[in-house]
């Protein structure tokens, strides 16, 4: 994978989406996308748990974390 997009547009045909295709054109298809309105990860509660373990108690950003230690380029 070469590029990790993140993106937050609430909207798919968004400017943003559109400035991407634009600037990246064939390079969005072997791209990851995290949509951060679509994943919505919960904020860190201070619980300490990261302290005591590897990782946090939600695991709704290991996809995020995963993917973006392998991409090449982050947009």
């Amino acid at each position: 994978m070469e590029n990790f997009i993140i993106y937050g547009s609430p909207n798919k045909n968004s400017f943003t989406m559109e400035l991407l295709k634009q600037s990246e054109g064939k390079n969005l298809k072997n791209a990851f996308f995290y949509n951060c309105f679509e994943a919505s990860p919960k904020p860190c509660e201070g619980c300490g748990y990261c302290k005591t373990a590897e990782g946090c108690k939600f695991n709704d950003l290991e996809d995020f974390f995963k993917n973006f230690k392998k991409a090449k380029r982050v947009i």
